[in-house]
């Protein structure tokens, strides 16, 4: 700028990420997000102690809490309820939202994703046939601290 006012700053986008996009294009003429169809949160003290993360061997606070699942989505399918503690994705361990998010990410539209909740004090297990995402950006209504997946 003439003003000397932004001059240097720059950004970044990860080769992956691109790679990832351009195949995406190339092949389907579009990027395909695969979704889960539910909406989670941080896992917090009064949502690990509710759901009993310590009497199924969890130790600390750690996992994704369902806020919600839309009807008819694969989660909902699967049988994931809003209030489950996900805990892990493909056998990785899910510590925070963001760590479930590079495991949906990750995977194909189409692809079954084994996700390890917690329920009442017990661990359960769902594979989940991720669809893809629909553009409903006129019903997605943002609410601070929720993650829709």
């Amino acid at each position: 700028s003439g003003s000397g006012v932004g001059e240097g700053y720059g950004f970044a986008i990860p080769i992956t990420l691109v790679r990832e996009v351009m195949g995406e294009l190339l092949e389907h003429g579009r990027v395909r997000r695969p979704v889960l169809g539910a909406a989670v949160a941080e896992v917090r003290m009064r949502h690990a102690e509710a759901v009993g993360l310590g009497r199924a061997g969890i130790d600390g606070i750690r996992g994704a809490v369902v806020a919600e699942v839309a009807p008819n989505s694969p989660a909902a399918a699967a049988g994931v309820r809003a209030g489950d503690v996900i805990v892990s994705a493909n056998g990785q361990a899910i510590e925070r939202v963001a760590e479930l998010q590079r495991a949906l990410r990750a995977a194909d539209v189409g692809a079954a994703v084994d996700l390890e909740y917690v329920r009442e004090g017990t661990r359960a297990r769902a594979s989940v046939r991720l669809e893809e995402a629909r553009d409903n950006a006129a019903e997605a209504v943002a609410r601070p601290g929720i993650t829709r997946l």
